[in-house]
């Protein structure tokens, strides 16, 4: 994930996409709208693309919604 997110981040924003990476793999990542938004500069963009990674098979799951949105919440401290 270091290597395709190349802007500083606080701890808890780090841990959020550490959690999403963990949860949907470093390349996914590499490849999602949350590290271009981030690394260009977009952090409230990115923390929101962390919303749309609620589906498994085309189906929302109740228990990844939370997931995100607690991935989101983390990632939102300290942004402006």
């Amino acid at each position: 994930m270091k290597g395709c997110i190349t802007r500083q981040m606080p701890d808890t924003r780090l841990a959020a996409f550490t959690s999403f990476a963990y949860n949907v793999g470093v390349g996914a990542i590499c490849k999602s709208s949350i590290a271009r938004k981030y690394n260009a500069g977009d952090v409230v963009g990115s923390c929101d693309a962390l919303l749309l990674y609620t589906k498994a098979k085309g189906i929302t799951l109740p228990g990844l919604v939370k997931r995100r949105e607690e991935e989101r919440r983390m990632c939102m401290e300290g942004a402006t």
